[in-house]
């Protein structure tokens, strides 16, 4: 989408071990509404989020630019990316790369396929970066 604002936009991820201890820590408990948790979970995300978000932004900057203003969190929204749970992944049938991802790659087709499901990391982010990456080098070797 267009901006005009001049602010940065930036996605901070969690891990998986620290998304799980916080849904641990915040799931209903017997008696409870159900209808609460998902709006608890997405706040509890900000809380814990960003604080060590803004100390990083905060770090980096007077690195690079010294003197100059704080960056400052504006807007912050959680979320919990609940179809990240895939039940299989494919990278012993795809065809590995240089850079260590997988992917789907059929020539005689001209089809091409990368994500996390290829790769060694189904369901996290990582997996569908480093595939997607991989991929697009082999691509950009053969010239297409």
């Amino acid at each position: 989408r267009g901006r005009d604002d001049c602010n940065e936009c930036w996605v901070a991820h969690s891990s998986p071990a620290f998304t799980q201890s916080l849904f641990d820590d915040l799931k209903p408990k017997k008696g409870q509404e159900k209808r609460v948790f998902p709006g608890a979970f997405r706040a509890a995300v900000v809380k814990e989020l960003v604080p060590p978000f803004e100390a990083l932004l905060s770090e980096l900057s007077t690195a690079a630019a010294p003197g100059q203003p704080r960056p400052k969190v504006v807007m912050a929204q959680g979320h919990r990316w609940g179809a990240a749970f895939p039940t299989a992944h494919l990278p012993d049938a795809c065809s590995p790369s240089d850079h260590g991802g997988a992917y789907y790659l059929d020539t005689e087709n001209d089809f091409a396929a990368c994500g996390d499901y290829f790769s060694a990391y189904p369901g996290r982010v990582e997996g569908g970066w480093i595939s997607g990456f991989s991929l697009a080098n082999t691509l950009l070797k053969m010239g297409k």
